[in-house]
């Protein structure tokens, strides 16, 4: 179990953006001006095909500047047809407050199964809310659903902003932390900006002056265990993990690096 898990919160929504100007490394523009007439403005599909660069951020952004209503689902976690039915509909068939936009977030789209997205279509087609969906595997949401959204794509984000933005937290988190070590951090975990601040927390929880080494030491860790499963040494490699409280999302990422690799 990570060891993020023992602070009362964690930095990824500390410190998620709440305004279009503190988003980091994505271009908003595009969006921000759409969102200056919310009653034309189209369904939006928002996809990256890798996870953590700011689509739910974004989705949240645009909900939080125009003061919308809003229900927020997981499609991962509700993506059965009687979800889309019973609280998707329910909420778009209310009778909604004067002038006040409203919006259904259904984040990780791709998740729903084809006969909840045929069912969603239908929503879309009937009611006057807004539909913002997230995805990383755009190939997995139906044509026709894509065809009810305008699509924008969130493109790798520009290491120099993700660095001036964690200095910021690193600043506001009383944690010292050299540019280097920082650096060496962001090229471990990039793309994903929530890997990077999930890292720099549980790093922090054993010293607010974190080192090059540290993070040296923690990848020498990933090395190893993925060296042991190589070699078929699973029990060990558990033992290992569950002994060092090692991120199970940041322990995946490095595997797929080394064999990348």
């Amino acid at each position: 179990m990570s060891r993020l898990k023992l602070t009362n919160e964690s930095f990824v929504e500390k410190y998620r953006p709440k305004t279009f100007d503190e988003v980091v490394g994505v271009d908003v523009e595009k969006i921000r001006k759409l969102c200056e007439n919310p009653s034309s403005m189209p369904n939006l599909l928002l996809f990256s095909k890798v996870p953590g660069t700011g689509k739910t951020t974004l989705a949240k952004v645009i909900v939080n500047h125009l003061g919308a209503e809003s229900l927020f689902m997981n499609a991962s976690d509700e993506r059965r047809i009687e979800d889309i039915r019973d609280k998707v509909k329910r909420f778009v068939q209310c009778i909604p407050n004067k002038n006040v936009p409203r919006f259904v977030v259904l984040d990780e789209a791709d998740g729903l199964t084809s006969v909840s997205q045929e069912a969603l279509r239908s929503l879309i087609e009937q009611f006057s809310a807004k539909f913002i969906l997230t995805c990383n595997r755009l190939e997995k949401v139906i044509e026709p659903l894509q065809s009810r959204c305008t699509k924008f794509h969130l493109g790798m984000p520009e290491k120099m902003k993700i660095l001036e933005h964690i200095k910021g937290i690193c600043v506001k988190e009383e944690i010292q932390c050299s540019e280097e070590t920082l650096k060496r951090l962001i090229d471990l975990n990039y793309p994903s900006i929530r890997d990077m601040l999930n890292q720099l927390q549980i790093l922090s929880l054993d010293s607010k002056n974190i080192s090059f080494e540290q993070i040296k030491k923690q990848d020498s860790e990933y090395r190893e265990l993925f060296t042991m499963v190589r070699e078929g040494k699973l029990q060990q490699a558990r033992q290992k993990w569950i002994e060092d409280g090692l991120d199970l999302k940041e322990l995946l990422k490095s595997f797929f690096d080394f064999i990348w690799n």
